[in-house]
């Protein structure tokens, strides 16, 4: 037996004893963070020490943070406002982040290298997000804009494909499923939207967001020819396709970011943020606009993200008249109306993309548990290779 063989069963072993000790203790120990919790509630406590979230809290919240002219990823946690490193080599211009929440994956759109990278996540029992340390290829030969995970793990991005010359490849959304994800095949994403079987509704899309039944996505030019914000299923019809996709709104030309909840989409324009029903049929905003509302008069809007309870999170870049001005907001998702309050969440120079993470205790030691058996998982393939 070659010492491969040895880890693999020693890892093997280890991961049994841990299965077995979290079945045994699991309920007393969920037990034990609520009632830490609740007396940490009762206390007013926010943090353990300073700095480091409260590891016994019921759960924990992770904005992420991408920084490209620092090549890094950095994270914060709320109520802390100091900025953390989670990636900080590898890269060469991160900029469009997304978190696949069941695989606790980290995709990392790259337009220099030419690739989409994954992470594997990781938080430790005293509240620290970090990786395993190891980069993977998620897609290569692609510029990317941005990036989005369905809730089953399948990766979507919009941009362009590199091709050899002569070839030219034209803007569109594209997929890389769950099955070439798991087999690392990195090249020949699948085409679901372009100019042609949308009749020209995506002609430069942006930042967009997913369902499990549908896509929205906005145009980066020309959006009030062509849909500032655009409906279309998740899979693409094998017949008229063009007659499914919808326009829901024309009152800008530049869409930048989306975000999705259960019943409303906001988008960012240059002229602020607007909300509207994501189930709206018309595909115009109306006369005077009174069909799309807009929530907040604030521009250069390079990512939001909703944090699936109530609340959207909006990462605001540097323009070139307010350098070192990036910040990351917060504003209620429930209801689409004007005048709504924003809130300064943390200062974030050079910020571009945005992502939340929420972590319960219970969800960390089986995410643990997880990690540890994905690892264990490829080194007994290697022994078959």
């Amino acid at each position: 037996m070659n010492s491969t063989s040895c880890l693999a069963l020693l890892l093997l072993a280890v991961f049994l004893q841990l299965q077995e000790v979290d079945s045994a203790g699991g309920s007393t120990r969920r037990k034990k963070h609520q009632d830490d919790a609740k007396a940490a509630g009762l206390r007013g406590d926010t943090e353990s020490s300073a700095g480091t979230p409260d590891a016994s809290a019921a759960s924990t919240q992770y904005i992420l943070g991408s920084f490209p002219k620092l090549r890094q990823i950095l994270y914060v946690c709320p109520p802390d406002t100091s900025w953390r490193p989670l990636v900080v080599s590898g890269l060469q211009f991160p900029e469009a982040i997304a978190v696949d929440k069941l695989n606790w994956r980290l995709f990392i759109a790259d337009k220099t290298d030419k690739k989409i990278y994954w992470y594997q996540l990781i938080a430790l029992p005293d509240g620290k997000l970090i990786t395993d340390g190891r980069q993977h290829i998620a897609v290569e030969a692609v510029f990317a804009k941005y990036v989005a995970v369905d809730p089953v793990g399948n990766l979507y991005f919009t941009g362009q494909l590199e091709l050899l010359a002569p070839l030219v490849s034209e803007p569109g959304l594209f997929k890389q499923d769950t099955i070439a994800l798991a087999t690392g095949l990195t090249t020949n994403p699948k085409t679901l939207w372009n100019t042609a079987n949308t009749g020209e509704r995506l002609f430069m899309p942006a930042g967009f967001a997913v369902d499990s039944f549908n896509v929205f996505w906005g145009n980066a030019e020309a959006g009030t020819t062509h849909g500032s914000v655009v409906r279309a299923p998740i899979t693409p019809p094998d017949v008229s396709a063009v007659e499914s996709v919808l326009p829901m709104a024309d009152n800008a030309n530049e869409v930048m970011a989306l975000a999705l909840t259960p019943t409303n989409l906001f988008y960012s324009t240059t002229n602020g943020i607007y909300g509207i029903s994501k189930n709206k049929e018309s595909g115009t905003c109306g006369t005077d606009g009174q069909d799309c509302t807009r929530e907040i008069l604030n521009g250069h809007v390079t990512s939001m993200i909703w944090d699936g309870d109530g609340t959207v999170y909006a990462a605001v870049g540097n323009p070139a008249s307010e350098i070192g001005k990036g910040k990351v907001y917060a504003f209620a998702s429930n209801t689409v109306q004007t005048d709504v309050m924003l809130r300064e969440v943390v200062s974030a120079p050079g910020v571009w993309g945005v992502e939340v993470l929420e972590i319960t205790s219970s969800a960390a030691t089986d995410g643990a548990a997880v990690v540890l058996a994905a690892v264990m998982g490829n080194i007994l393939l290697s022994l078959f290779q």
